[in-house]
């Protein structure tokens, strides 16, 4: 049994001018005005973070980390923080526990910007936790579920989704239960994207593939995609996800990213931001957060790309998922520096 939180001051605030609905985005309603630009879906964890070890300790040893934080944690809050930087309406449906993780990472979200009216709580349970160690670009996770994630999309508040202009979901629920939720969010007029994560498609690539024709954007990294496609190369996925779903990119890590062009029938191609990495952990759902702020304020492809470049590259410069996440202004500083798109 999930409640709900009955904050909703964040909803009542306007969209920015510079935040309007361009050609080609799904309006929620051609008479009103949506009040949010999107609503992230999706696990909310609390990472302890562990950096720079000397060594990783097998069974039966111990070694002290040099650096460690207390982060939120999960693919839709890194997403729902990340866009709230960059100066766009978001909430966050998801659940939490009621013990102290669950209250700090309600506060963490408030505090970002991030509405959390959508936000179910589950009494007398634990909030998931996440051990994340983390070395340069390399990192190991021990997580420990507190609840089946399935129940998020349990009777959601479809008044409340259907004033996004976008749904952005993080993860794989279930074949009947995401197709009925895509359905509902499609019959709606909203946008929807999508990133599922490597266990998912591990476990039901073809459920997966089956669900892509029903989003308009799928982020996945390219060691997710070559499993769900069975290509040898990210182009050669990037083509068959593009039978599938209207707009596939895929994240190359070090080496950028690549998307379908298709009103130009070609790949484009954009190199990673070279930065000195402290903490990789969120930095796919940076550039998902950055890439999405570019289609939702109508750029060319490419400048998407460079948007999620730069977030993504940016977040890695701090420990856990959200402490780096740039504002809108260092975004667009940093956009500047790269040749002009169109």
């Amino acid at each position: 049994m999930l409640t709900f939180s009955e904050d909703s001051s964040l909803l009542t605030e306007t969209l920015s001018p510079e935040s309007q609905a361009g050609p080609g985005v799904h309006s929620a309603s051609p008479m009103i005005r949506p009040q949010l630009d999107v609503i992230a879906v999706g696990k909310l964890f609390c990472d302890l973070v562990f950096t720079d070890l000397p060594f990783y300790p097998q069974l039966g040893q111990e070694t002290y980390a040099r650096g460690f934080d207390l982060s939120l944690g999960g693919s839709a809050p890194h997403v729902s923080v990340g866009l709230s930087r960059l100066g766009l309406k978001v909430a966050l449906l998801s659940s939490l526990g009621t013990d102290y993780f669950g209250q700090w990472a309600l506060t963490q979200l408030q505090e970002s910007g991030v509405a959390a009216h959508l936000i179910g709580t589950r009494p007398a349970e634990r909030t998931n936790l996440t051990v994340a160690i983390s070395q340069g670009r390399e990192r190991a996770f021990v997580t420990h579920l507190a609840s089946d994630p399935a129940l998020i999309l349990e009777q959601p508040d479809w008044d409340a989704l259907g004033s996004a202009r976008l749904l952005h979901v993080a993860g794989f629920y279930g074949l009947d239960r995401q197709r009925s939720f895509f359905a509902k969010a499609r019959s709606l007029g909203l946008t929807l994207s999508w990133d599922v994560g490597w266990m998912a498609v591990r476990d039901h690539a073809r459920e997966i593939r089956e669900l892509l024709p029903l989003v308009d954007i799928f982020i996945p990294n390219e060691a997710e995609t070559l499993a769900l496609t069975g290509a040898q190369s990210a182009e050669a996925a990037l083509e068959d996800l593009g039978r599938l779903v209207a707009q596939p990119v895929i994240k190359l890590g070090e080496r950028g990213s690549i998307a379908l062009d298709r009103k130009r029938a070609q790949i484009i191609q954009q190199a990673a931001l070279a930065v000195d990495a402290v903490d990789t952990t969120g930095a796919g759902d940076a550039f998902a957060a950055g890439f999405i702020f570019g289609y939702l304020t109508d750029q060319p492809l490419k400048t998407c790309l460079i948007y999620g470049s730069i977030c993504g590259a940016l977040s890695t410069t701090g420990l856990g998922g959200t402490a780096a996440l740039p504002t809108r202004e260092e975004l667009l500083q940093g956009a500047a520096r790269f040749p002009p798109t169109g």
